[in-house]
């Protein structure tokens, strides 16, 4: 791709969210550690749940009240 190293596929990796382990798969072929990352996700069952399992921080995007400019400002922050 493009714009990313890896792109990861559920059915691939045999995991769907909110199973962390898509998370942690995502982290390995980044080759960064949780608390070097940030998961952007809307759904708080799916993305929330599984991305913090991970270890991850969350940023809340609920659109579409949440503009760019906002995420920006949140992800300067962390």
């Amino acid at each position: 791709s493009r714009f990313f190293r890896a792109i990861i596929i559920s059915s691939e990796v045999g995991a769907d969210k909110p199973d962390s382990f898509i998370f942690k798969r995502a982290l390995d072929l980044a080759g960064v550690d949780a608390t070097q990352a940030l998961h952007v996700g809307d759904d708080p069952v799916h993305d929330w749940q599984g991305a913090a399992a991970a270890g991850l921080q969350v940023f809340e995007l609920k659109r579409p009240q949440v503009t760019l400019r906002e995420l920006v400002v949140a992800c300067a922050a962390w």
